[in-house]
Parts: structure tokens; C-alpha cells; sequence
């Protein structure tokens, strides 16, 4: 399967030597709504952008909810995106890992499902962490991103994700 081509074009269409963030964002808050339709009771939500002394451009979150009885959301999965070039440099990545792991400390209270995923996207470069509620766990180690969104494997990997995220949130009935 790939991605509608809607998708895939917009992905496309972003200069790969971009160093401004905000070009990614309208194609990746496409595709959390293709994968997290509201009609099925996800919603996308854009985050703050973090603390003002963080050491990196602060990374827009986009935090994957589903609605509980009582109007509460409950996190499912976040994301957070920078441009491609922070990728070529071991201390921005390093920023990247830490921002994060801070992200996973903010959000891993709120989770009512068994895991919370994480995705550092690094232009459409991806690394998927994975934060193990019953463990008190966070996968993997500081690692750089090394599947890309627009490849079959890539597609595959955040596919694969997101039927694991609908089903934990459907075994809750959240």
C-alpha cells in the first residue's frame, strides 16, 4: 500500500534543504488525519512549542488524542517535527533525543494505554519511541532517525504503529 498521493505530494513538494520546520507540518498533520480520522473519535491537536531556553528550534508536537466519556482526551501518540538539516549534526540530534524524552516525561501521566509512541520526524526521516506504561520504560536508546516516511519501509513502520495505537485505544474503549 502507499500513501494516497495527496500525501505523498506534499511531502514532495518541501524543498529537502529547508531549514524552516513549518514546511513539514502541513504534510505531516495530513497524515495523522489520514490515519487518525476525526470521524472515528481521534483528533489532532498542535501543541505548545516548548520552553523558550530550549536549545534547539522549538519543534511543533502534534499530539494524536481520543475523546473518553466525560470530554477528556487521552494521549495516543505524539510526534514532533524539525527540519531536515538538524539531522546532520550529532549535537542537534542529541537536542532532538532530549526534547523528546522531555516530551515522554510531560505526557507518559496522561496515558491510559498501554504504550505511548513518539515519532521524531527529521525532515521524513523517523525514529519511533516507544514508552512502556507497565514497565516504566522508554525505547529505544539515543539513536539517529533511519526510516523514511516516503519509503515503503517507512510507510509500513507508521502504519504498523497506528493499527497498534487504534488497537490498545479500542481495547480500552477509549
Amino acid at each position: 500500500m502507499t500513501w494516497p498521493s495527496q500525501i505523498a505530494s506534499r511531502f514532495k513538494i518541501v524543498n529537502p534543504n529547508t531549514t524552516d520546520e513549518s514546511e513539514y507540518f502541513g504534510p505531516y498533520n495530513s497524515l495523522l488525519h489520514h490515519l487518525f480520522p476525526y470521524l472515528d473519535g481521534y483528533q489532532v491537536n498542535p501543541q505548545y512549542k516548548g520552553p523558550a531556553s530550549a536549545p534547539i528550534s522549538h519543534p511543533t508536537t502534534f499530539v494524536v488524542t481520543r475523546f473518553r466519556e466525560k470530554g477528556e482526551e487521552t494521549p495516543l501518540l505524539f510526534i514532533d517535527v524539525q527540519a531536515r538539516y538538524v539531522g546532520r549534526y550529532p549535537t542537534t540530534r542529541s537536542a532532538v533525543d532530549a526534547q523528546m524524552r522531555n516530551r515522554f516525561r510531560m505526557l507518559g501521566s496522561l496515558v491510559e494505554i498501554p504504550c505511548l509512541y513518539g515519532i521524531s520526524a527529521i525532515g521524513t526521516r523517523i525514529c519511533i519511541y516507544k514508552y512502556s506504561k507497565e514497565k516504566n520504560r522508554l525505547e529505544p536508546r539515543p539513536t539517529p532517525p533511519s526510516d523514511d516516511i516516503t519509503t515503503p519501509e517507512g510507510e509500513a513502520a507508521i502504519r504498523l504503529l497506528a493499527e497498534d495505537v487504534k488497537e490498545m485505544s479500542d481495547a480500552l474503549d477509549i
